[in-house]
């Protein structure tokens, strides 16, 4: 597999809701290229273990109650035959594990690839227009060498599932792809957050958040504001506003600010952050 570790990284709880992860590009990413790769990955081949899994998870993912749900694993066809299958990272293998599942599932859950990754951490949305990267699936042959330096097959081919760039990427872009086209087949899985539908779960008579934002005055630096490394800046996770520190700023085509908070890190284009006009605090 290529190494992708350098193209995009993960940001925990970032977002409306504390726990919330997501996936944002480190570097310029160009239109064709593979952005992220699904790590630890189950393949479940067999068609008899592939609606048994699809039961169990739409069953969990049913129950209204706080309890762990099935949320990374992706479907799709085999490159080879076109035979629908699983691609099941570590994270929902694990919690499968815990289930009462036939020996022939457990068996593929187990048996997981060895390349790492984090396009699982990689959020849908309903919006072609922020959909910036396709979920593919593509074929891997693992291969080593003999003592004359000829490769050989060690093993059966496996699949993997990549995101692979719709348009350019600029650093600092949430990474965002269409999970499924079916709404039926979405509403299983879990209930859509994305922008798209945001509105459409208001209480009658109250704005979206989306509407409200819209709605509220557009604000931007004095003409003489320049960002400072150490600088203060309020970023609203899960209804608490959390402290940031300015920890880098690089000046290419855009100027890129990269913020830390404890362990956290995430670098955004200066456009993003906005200045409250009568404290003169920085929010993002």
């Amino acid at each position: 597999m290529p190494r992708l570790a350098e193209k995009s990284r993960v940001v925990k709880d970032y977002g409306l809701r504390s726990g919330n992860a997501e996936l944002i590009s480190n570097t310029c990413i160009a239109k064709g290229e593979i952005v992220a790769v699904f790590g630890e990955t189950a393949t479940i081949w067999s068609q008899d273990d592939v609606r048994e899994f699809e039961d169990d998870a739409v069953k969990q993912n049913a129950i209204e109650s706080d309890v762990h749900k099935f949320k990374f694993y992706v479907s799709g066809s085999n490159p080879e035959n076109q035979c629908h299958l699983h691609i099941v990272p570590r994270e929902d293998a694990e919690l499968a594990l815990f289930m009462e599942i036939t020996s022939s599932l457990r068996h593929s859950l187990q048996s997981r690839s060895e390349w790492k990754g984090v396009g699982q951490s990689a959020n849908h949305t309903c919006s072609k227009r922020h959909q910036n990267v396709e979920l593919q699936f593509i074929t891997v042959q693992a291969m080593q060498e003999n003592e004359d330096g000829n490769a050989l097959t060690t093993a059966k081919p496996d699949v993997a599932a990549v995101l692979r760039a719709k348009r350019d990427i600029q650093p600092g872009e949430f990474i965002r792809y269409q999970y499924t086209d079916q709404s039926q087949h979405l509403k299983r899985i879990f209930e859509c957050e994305c922008c798209f539908h945001v509105g459409l779960r208001q209480p009658q008579g109250q704005k979206s958040k989306l509407q409200r934002l819209a709605a509220a005055p557009k604000q931007s630096f004095p003409e003489t504001w320049t960002p400072k490394v150490g600088a203060l800046v309020i970023v609203k996770t899960g209804g608490v506003a959390q402290q940031w520190r300015v920890s880098n700023i690089k000046i290419a085509t855009s100027t890129l600010v990269t913020i830390n908070f404890e362990n956290s890190e995430m670098t955004v284009d200066v456009s993003w952050f906005v200045v409250d006009a009568n404290s003169g605090s920085l929010f993002l």
